[in-house]
């Protein structure tokens, strides 16, 4: 592979709603340890949490703005 990859925006894990193993997109950066995401493969946005590992939960729409 010719081209560098960033780790830091390589972001993969296993979906909690579709069970799949798949890539977030970064949609919001919360504060250094989190961020809202959405799964690639059935699009569901989740909340990224990182303290030692990385953890998806899932979120309700009314989360985004609160």
């Amino acid at each position: 592979m010719s081209e560098n990859i960033n780790r830091k925006n390589l972001n993969l894990g296993k979906c909690p709603t579709c069970d799949e193993w798949t890539h977030f997109d970064l949609i919001k950066k919360i504060s250094k340890s989190k961020s809202i995401v959405k799964c690639s493969f059935c699009l569901n946005k989740l909340k990224q949490y990182k303290n030692g590992k990385v953890h998806y939960e899932e979120i309700k729409s009314h989360d985004l703005f609160g």
